[in-house]
């Protein structure tokens, strides 16, 4: 059975509770209720995919339980775009996700904090991921089998102090813009991403008060892409030689950094 889209809703409080057989549902269902505020969706648990716009341009949405989707192997474009009041956010229970597609918390402006760690199959995350969001916090734990960040994954998070890839030891690319314009983030750890081939442009263009970028263990990285540290002022920079002498040919203005640790 495959369900296609719901007209725009207004009612605060939806009933899906007859939908325990649907595997499939279709692109745009519950996009655009503007008056939405909570929705359940623990009749779900036999869903297996889900289209683009699920819930995109739920305006007032605050809560949504996810805990039903165990079955879900992708989350597609837009899942939860411009979701402007969802205050957070649980994907513990897609254990068996392996790719997020582009946007799907694009303008989730309230969401100040997000876990990824428990989803140990994911191998893609696609663009813009967290784009222009007031994220304070974003846990990456145990993504073990994450291979692909698309472009602009946390651009222009203005909140973010810090962020841990450690742990993505399997990691091969990073899109552009990656952390572009996150104007409170001090420190990015990459340290013992050993597989990481390509890092895009503008990663961390105009970070301006960022202080430590630990690239030890990035020791298959082969391009880094224009802008790399524009306006970037570090205290500190952990690499080896390669790595430093790629960033010396990269082409950057206003870059200064203290101090370059070789390991």
């Amino acid at each position: 059975m495959k369900i296609k889209k719901i007209k725009k809703i207004k009612r605060i409080k939806i009933d899906l509770s007859s939908l325990s057989k649907v595997k499939k549902i279709g692109y745009d269902f519950l996009s655009s209720c503007k008056e939405l505020t909570t929705i359940d969706l623990k009749s779900l648990n036999n869903v297996e995919e889900i289209g683009d716009y699920f819930l995109s341009s739920c305006e007032k949405l605050t809560t949504i339980d996810l805990q039903s989707l165990k079955k879900i192997k992708k989350i597609n474009n837009k899942f939860l775009e411009n979701c402007k009041k969802l205050q957070n956010i649980n994907f513990s229970s897609f254990i068996e996700l392996e790719e997020i597609g582009n946007k799907v918390l694009e303008h989730c402006d309230a969401l100040t904090e997000i876990n990824l760690s428990s989803l140990n199959k994911l191998i893609k995350i696609g663009n813009d991921f967290l784009f222009n969001c007031k994220t304070k916090n974003i846990i990456i734990n145990d993504l073990i089998k994450l291979e692909f960040i698309g472009n602009d994954f946390l651009c222009q998070n203005t909140y973010l102090e810090k962020i841990d890839l450690s742990s993505c030891i399997n990691l091969k690319n990073i899109g552009d813009s990656f952390l572009s314009k996150c104007y409170s983030l001090t420190e990015i750890n990459l340290s013992n991403c050993k597989y990481l081939e390509n890092i895009g442009d503008d990663f961390l263009f105009q970070c301006t008060k960022l202080k430590i970028l630990d690239l030890s263990g990035c020791i298959n990285l082969k391009k880094i892409g224009d802008r790399f540290l524009y306006d970037c002022h570090l205290n500190k920079i952990i690499c080896n030689k390669k790595i430093k002498d790629i960033i010396d040919i990269i082409p950057m203005k206003k870059y200064t950094c203290t101090n370059i640790i070789l390991k």
